[in-house]
């Protein structure tokens, strides 16, 4: 099935939209905020749901342009939004007779300032005498009047039928359009109305512009006040979308994990990632696993635009906060993001809070030993996007960072105590770090310290390798250094020492 005609229910979502429609069909104006990230599916979602509304009521969506470039969104054209649901208010209508009625009810200004209206309402007998009147310039229409004539329209064609009218991408409202909704919903006129007004956007767009977030505070003090998430797909929606996109293809357990951790259940990095591993033939056609995951190491072009996008938005302070954790791994301990930032744990904590309120880049996750110490843990909620902040580095930025962390830790092993359990973790740590802040010196002491302190079975024959390989870059010779590195197995817990 081709990917645009594919649509994953979020069944709460549509509950909670039910909902509020039953209370309009009460009489109470109802607004619903619905707020998602970038690549969530909301314009998706909503374009389906109206569609589900259009018999019962008319339902019309809109979106806010955004602006070009640099510009601010004063350039913007004025009321933008509110004539595209006009526009879109007439055009869905086939049926003669409600499209004449419809017509009827919209005001001569309204009509006037609708471009998309001459093709439409020309051949309909009632309204083109007025037009033509107009465009002769015979009938006066007053266009300051825009915004009170709009809301008679709204309230006139809200007595005959109910409406549910979509705005998307509040984030890039006009001036103007802004305005009007402000006044909209202090009007009592319209509180009585079975009429559902949805504005979606992102929440952290929202909160930076104090006028748009002004709007959404105001509105959460009206009764039919209604806010939801639209949250990334679960594991059993990637589940649902993957056999619906390859319907007879066998589905790879290890394939749909490693998916759901790349994508983060973004709708929109799952259908990138799905077109980037059938490009470079990971995939088969029929979605059959081909090649090897672990081997693939491309970011799709398209979540590459959405992070540099995201990243932009960032304010300085906070990118190279973030930057600095992508280099301690998906997963970074805040002792270790303490030593990179020399900041206090505190003032961390509260900074990626923030970010995580804002922009939901990373999470908490627990409170637990790792790479030596107890230390709260953070990860990022997508891999696309500590891949994408990872890549932002230059390759001596990079390579100074992990030298620093590596030098950090190799700090806690010498002066840490002899828990085999912290030095194991300091261990695997060491290792990374210290290879990618290439200090053969200290990964060589790292295989070391992880042979005597790890109770998990070691791969041999990779070590044995890489042991030949860091031969001459520490100054011994190979039987040395594999010597060496059997006698710190003796030194290993019973089960290390069995895998021998």
């Amino acid at each position: 099935m081709a990917p645009d005609q594919i649509y994953i229910t979020r069944p709460t979502i549509h509950e909670k939209i039910q909902d509020a429609v039953k209370r309009s069909d009460q009489g109470e104006l109802q607004i619903i905020w619905l707020f998602g990230e970038t690549g969530q599916g909301k314009s998706y979602l909503l374009k389906h749901i109206i569609g589900q509304f259009d018999e019962e009521r008319i339902a019309a969506y809109a979106a806010c342009s955004t602006p070009l470039g640099n510009q601010p969104t004063t350039s913007l054209k004025p009321y933008q939004p509110l004539k595209d649901i006009v526009e879109e208010l007439l055009s869905k209508q086939s049926n003669v007779k409600r499209h004449m009625n419809l017509v009827k009810n919209i005001s001569l200004t309204v009509l006037a300032c609708v471009p998309f209206v001459g093709d439409v309402a020309y051949g309909i007998k009632e309204i083109r005498r007025d037009l033509n009147e107009y465009k002769k310039g015979k009938r006066e229409v007053e266009l300051d009047r825009f915004e009170e004539e709009y809301l008679e329209t709204l309230k006139t064609i809200s007595d005959e039928v109910p409406l549910f009218l979509v705005i998307d991408d509040i984030q890039w409202v006009d001036k103007q359009t802004l305005g009007a909704l402000q006044r909209y919903m202090n009007a009592s006129s319209l509180a009585s109305r079975k009429i559902v007004l949805l504005l979606s956007g992102r929440f952290d767009e929202v909160q930076r512009k104090p006028e748009i977030h002004g709007l959404y505070e105001q509105s959460k003090k009206h009764s039919g006040f209604n806010e939801f998430e639209l949250r990334p797909f679960t594991g059993d929606q990637v589940e649902e979308y993957y056999r619906m996109r390859f319907p007879n293809a066998f589905v790879d357990a290890d394939l749909l994990l490693w998916l759901q951790q790349k994508t983060g259940g973004n709708p929109f990095f799952l259908v990138s990632y799905i077109k980037h591993l059938l490009v470079e033939s990971i995939l088969k056609e029929d979605g059959s696993l081909s090649g090897s995951l672990d081997a693939y190491k491309g970011l799709p072009a398209e979540i590459q635009h959405v992070t540099n996008w995201l990243m932009k938005a960032l304010p300085e302070d906070e990118l190279i906060l973030l930057l600095s954790a992508s280099v301690i791994g998906y997963e970074f301990s805040l002792h270790e993001l303490e030593h990179l930032m020399q900041q206090p744990t505190l003032q961390l904590i509260r900074r990626l809070r923030k970010i995580k309120a804002l922009f939901g880049i990373c999470e908490p996750a627990g409170y637990r030993l790792i790479n030596g110490k107890e230390s709260s843990v953070f990860h990022f909620t997508q891999h696309a996007i500590h891949t994408a902040l990872y890549n932002e580095l230059t390759v001596e930025e990079k390579e100074n960072m992990h030298r620093s962390i590596a030098q950090y830790l190799n700090n806690l092993r010498m002066h840490g105590d002899d828990d085999p359990d912290k030095l194991s973790s300091i261990a695997s740590a060491l290792s990374i770090h210290a290879h990618l802040g290439k200090q053969p010196d200290l990964e060589y002491e790292s295989i070391l310290l992880k042979a005597r302190n790890t109770p998990e079975l070691l791969d041999e024959a990779t070590i044995m390798n890489r042991l030949e390989e860091l031969s001459p870059e520490v100054g011994r010779s190979i039987e040395e250094v594999q010597e060496r590195y059997r006698q710190a197995l003796v030194q290993a817990p019973l089960v290390t020492r069995q895998s021998e």
